[in-house]
C-alpha cells in the first residue's frame, strides 16, 4: 500500500500492518533494587498497555519472560548478568537522563550480547501523551531485527559433494547460526529498480575510527560499521597512511555487503564534514571505471555535506493554524504538520569556470546570467548585492533560475581525472525548519527556535561505469534510465538531496506525524554511532 508518511500517527484507525512480518517479542524490565512499589505498579500498567498497543498495530506479540512463578519480570544489573534471556527479548531501562541512558545501554549490551536496550523515562511512566506508547511499540518494532537461519537441504552424509562444500564453505564464513536482518515496519516506495546503496561516513573524535552507516533509497537497510585506522606494525608506519587506509577498508566493506553481491548497484558517498583534497585524490582512485565494473558496480557519486558557516536563514511563523473561534472540541488534535524543507541546486563548472573572466564583468556571456537572476542585481557584480539577497530571495524558495545549458562534466582521460580540475562538480543547499536531531559540536548547526537548518552539499566526484567514451557521444547522450546514469552534475546533486530528504521521512514521530529530524536515517545513524563511541 502506498500512503503518504503522516498517516503513521492513524496507524491503528487505517488498519495498517508492518512492511515486514509480525516479530515475537519477549521483554524484562531493568530496575533498580530499591525501586518503589508506586513505581513498579506504574512500570506493570505502562507494560501492559503497550503490549495492547502492539497488538493493535498488528505488530506480533510483547509478552514477559517468565522469571518466577508469579510473573515478575524485573531484573537489576547483578540478576541480569546470570540470567539467560532468550532471542528476540528487549530489556526496557529505567532510566532519569541521557547519560544514564547511554550508559546502561552499553552494561546490557555487554551482559546479554543479543538483547535490545530500550530506554523507559519516568514521564512515559507517569503521564504518557497520545501517541506515546504507539511511538515507543513501533521503535521497539524497528530496533528488534529479524533472525532468518540458514537454509539447510540436509547433512552430507558421504563427506564430499556439493552439499559437503556448502557446508564447508559456511563454516568458512561464519554462516552456521541465523542471521540477524533490519527489518523496519514501513520503506519508501523506489522510483526505479535498481539498488541504490547510499553510505554516509565521518572521523570519531579522536581520529583513530572511521565510522560508517549504509542505506538504501527505500531505507530498508539499516548497516553500521567502525573502521580501525590504526596502523599495527610501526615499519609500516610511513608508507601507510590513513588518509588512504580509511576510503580502501570502507569500499572493501560495502563490497562485502550481500546487497551488491547479488546484483549490481549504485553508490553515493556522504563525507560529513570537510573533504581534503588528499582524500579526493584517494577516492578518484578507488572510483575509476574500471574499478567500478571489475566491482560490479553501475556509477558511484562523491559528496561533501556540511553546515553552512555563514548563510542563516530566518523563517517567519510556520504555524498553519488559523485564529480559533471558541475553545476546541474534545478530543481534537489541531496539530499540523509546519517543518517545511527546500533545496536549490547550482552549478558551479562547466561552461561557467571555462569562460573568460572579463565576460562576467561585462555580462555578455550570451547566457543569462545566473547570478544576476539570484541576487537580483541587473547591474555588475561590484555593485552592492549582499543586502538583495535576502530582500528579493524569498524564503520558499519558489523562483525561476534562467534556461542555461546543464553543465556536464565527463571522464576526460577515460579514469575521471578530469573532473578534478573542476572542484566541485556542482552545488547545493538543504534548508529546513525542522530540527537538526544529536549532531555532533563540530557539525555548526543553529538551533531550530533561532534558524533553519542550512546545510551545503557538493558533488566532487561522478563516475559512471559504463561509457566508454566522451559524455557528450551518442552512447552517453540517450535518455538515462536512471537519474543518477548522467554525467549532469546538477541532476545527480539533486538527485542526492531529494533521496535525503525523503528518507528524513523515515524518522515520523508517531504521536504528532511530523520528523523527528531533517536528516536522513543513515546520517542520523552515523551521529548515534559517534556519540556512542565517545
Amino acid at each position: 500500500m502506498l500512503i503518504a508518511p503522516t498517516a503513521v500517527r492513524d496507524w491503528e484507525r487505517l488498519g495498517l500492518e508492518p512492511y515486514s512480518r509480525p516479530k515475537k517479542l519477549q521483554f524484562v524490565v531493568l530496575a533498580p533494587v530499591q525501586a518503589s512499589r508506586v513505581l513498579k505498579k506504574a512500570v506493570r500498567r505502562t507494560m501492559s498497555e503497550l503490549t495492547v498497543a502492539f497488538a493493535d498495530c498488528k505488530l506480533g506479540e510483547h509478552s514477559p519472560v517468565a522469571l518466577s512463578t508469579d510473573g515478575d519480570f524485573f531484573l537489576d544489573t547483578g540478576r541480569l548478568e546470570s540470567t539467560e534471556l532468550p532471542p528476540n527479548c528487549v530489556v526496557y531501562m529505567l532510566v532519569r537522563g541521557q547519560t544514564e541512558a547511554c550508559q546502561l545501554r552499553d552494561t546490557v549490551a555487554k551482559l546479554t550480547g543479543g538483547a535490545v536496550p530500550v530506554p523507559l523515562s519516568t514521564r512515559l511512566l507517569l503521564a504518557p501523551a497520545k501517541g506515546d506508547l504507539r511511538a515507543l511499540a513501533l521503535r521497539v518494532y524497528t530496533q528488534v531485527p529479524k533472525r532468518v537461519p540458514y537454509p539447510t537441504d540436509g547433512r552430507s552424509l558421504c563427506g564430499f559433494g556439493p552439499l559437503k562444500d556448502r557446508e564447508s564453505c559456511q563454516r568458512e564464513l561464519g554462516m552456521t547460526g541465523p542471521v540477524s536482518l533490519f527489518a523496519p515496519p514501513y520503506v519508501l516506495h523506489a522510483s526505479s529498480d535498481e539498488p541504490v546503496l547510499l553510505c554516509a561516513y565521518c572521523l570519531s573524535e579522536d581520529r583513530r575510527w572511521l565510522l560508517a552507516t549504509l542505506t538504501d533509497e527505500r531505507g530498508e537497510l539499516n548497516y553500521r560499521r567502525l573502521i580501525n585506522l590504526r596502523v599495527p606494525d610501526c615499519h609500516r608506519r610511513r608508507k601507510a597512511s590513513t588518509r588512504q587506509l580509511g576510503p580502501e577498508r570502507l569500499l572493501e566493506w560495502i563490497c562485502d555487503l550481500p546487497e551488491t553481491r547479488a546484483q549490481r548497484w549504485r553508490l553515493v558517498l556522504s563525507r560529513l564534514g570537510r573533504l581534503g583534497h588528499g582524500e579526493l585524490l584517494v577516492w578518484a582512485d578507488l572510483l575509476k571505471r574500471a574499478s567500478l565494473q571489475q566491482r560490479g558496480a553501475r556509477s558511484a557519486a562523491l559528496c561533501a555535506v556540511d553546515a553552512d558557516p555563514h548563510l542563516r536563514v530566518l523563517p517567519d511563523q510556520l504555524s498553519r493554524e488559523g485564529p480559533q473561534r471558541g475553545p476546541p472540541s474534545v478530543g481534537a488534535d489541531r496539530r499540523v504538520s509546519s517543518a517545511i524543507t527546500h533545496i536549490l541546486v547550482l552549478p558551479t563548472s562547466a561552461s561557467f569556470s571555462q569562460a573568460n573572466p572579463a565576460d562576467f564583468l561585462g555580462g555578455s556571456l550570451g547566457e543569462p546570467d545566473l547570478m544576476n537572476e539570484l541576487l537580483g542585481d541587473p547591474g555588475v557584480l561590484g555593485g552592492d548585492t549582499g543586502n538583495d539577497l535576502f530582500n528579493d530571495l524569498d524564503l520558499n524558495f519558489d523562483i525561476q533560475l534562467p534556461d542555461i545549458e546543464e553543465p556536464v562534466v565527463g571522464p576526460q582521460g577515460g579514469d575521471g581525472s578530469g573532473q578534478l580540475m573542476q572542484q566541485p562538480l556542482a552545488l547545493g543547499y538543504y534548508l529546513s525548519s525542522a530540527p537538526p536531531g544529536p549532531v555532533p559540536a563540530w557539525f555548526r548547526v543553529a538551533p531550530p527556535e533561532q534558524a533553519a537548518v542550512c546545510l551545503r552539499a557538493s558533488l566532487h566526484l561522478n563516475q559512471l561505469a559504463s561509457c566508454d567514451r566522451a559524455p557528450l557521444s551518442a552512447a552517453c547522450d540517450r535518455s538515462p534510465t536512471h537519474p543518477l546514469n548522467t554525467y549532469k552534475t546538477t541532476e545527480v546533486l539533486r538527485y542526492v538531496l531529494e533521496t535525503c530528504h525523503s528518507l528524513s521521512w523515515l524518522s515520523v514521530d508517531p504521536a504528532t506525524g511530523d520528523r523527528v529530524s531533517c536528516l536522513p536515517r543513515h546520517i542520523n545513524q552515523l551521529f548515534l554511532l559517534y556519540h556512542s563511541v565517545h
